[in-house]
């Protein structure tokens, strides 16, 4: 064989290896691309988590398990958006949640055009105490009342918010293995349905009701 074509048969060897090589190490770097991402996302998550239980014990300090139609609230519309029965507590973490996570936007609707900030929030109700039976709508929000049952919240300790993570790119769950094993939790209704990670915070602070 002349030696030019065997040094081109030799480069075109080395040609297609290389391509090979590549376009098995492609689908590692969009996973390794992806999580990166996706470990934003869950410092994000895990900071709104902490806000959003903040809001929501303060609400509760001084509302306790009161509901938005018992003070007047007129940014609600009927489930599975805000609404009249809601507490004020579960409402308030809502809100810091969903106005602070962007993958989160679709689940607002702004009901007027002039009033940017006359939104409600699509999750529905999902509410328990003391760990209790949970008033449960499977959104993506839940919130437990350290108090002993409905009505009964005068010396109530604080609040627990939990947000349920999604995983936003297929194959990213692997690096959460352990964390979504320990803390799963799956959201389902709605017209939303995916597995995630519970990310938890309690805020005790007590009552100080409004009413002396």
């Amino acid at each position: 064989m002349p030696l030019y074509a065997q040094s081109n048969q030799n480069r075109l060897k080395k040609a297609g290896q290389a391509s090979l090589e590549l376009a098995l190490l492609f689908p590692l770097l969009f996973l390794l691309f992806f999580g990166g991402i996706q470990i934003i996302i869950y410092i994000q998550s895990a900071t709104a988590v902490q806000y959003a239980a903040f809001s929501s014990a303060r609400a509760f300090q001084v509302y306790g398990d009161r509901k938005l139609a018992d003070i007047g609230y007129r940014k609600i519309a009927s489930h599975p958006k805000t609404n009249a029965d809601q507490t004020i507590a579960e409402a308030a973490a809502e809100m810091v949640i969903f106005e602070s996570l962007m993958w989160e936007q679709s689940r607002i609707d702004q009901r007027s055009s002039l009033d940017i900030f006359n939104r409600v929030y699509e999750d529905g109700n999902d509410l328990s105490y003391n760990r209790g039976a949970s008033y449960a709508s499977g959104g993506a929000v839940k919130v437990n009342l350290h108090c002993a049952h409905p009505g009964g919240c005068e010396n109530g300790e604080g609040v627990t918010v939990t947000y349920c993570m999604p995983f936003v790119f297929p194959g990213v769950d692997l690096f959460f293995a352990a964390r979504e094993k320990e803390y799963p939790c799956k959201v389902q209704r709605f017209g939303r349905s995916y597995n995630g990670v519970a990310l938890s915070k309690s805020i005790f602070l007590g009552r100080e009701p409004l009413e002396r």
